[in-house]
């Protein structure tokens, strides 16, 4: 799937709401990561917060 997937804050995050941008980003990054995102001030931030931080994750690299 991530031959053609790429979890961006326009194909996936903007779609989702906050808690569930905050599980994903638990599963990726780990327990402590969530946090960025809950504290950001708005879901448009939250979800470029998401993005950035899954960019970078195994699996989600762009090829």
């Amino acid at each position: 799937m991530t031959r053609w997937f790429e979890p961006t804050g326009d194909s996936y995050f903007s779609h989702i709401n906050r808690q569930s941008i905050e599980a994903v980003i638990r599963e990726a990054k780990g327990d402590q990561a969530p946090l960025a995102v809950k504290a950001a001030g708005n879901k448009l931030e939250a979800v470029g917060i998401a993005e950035r931080m899954v960019v970078d994750s195994v699996g989600f690299r762009s090829l």
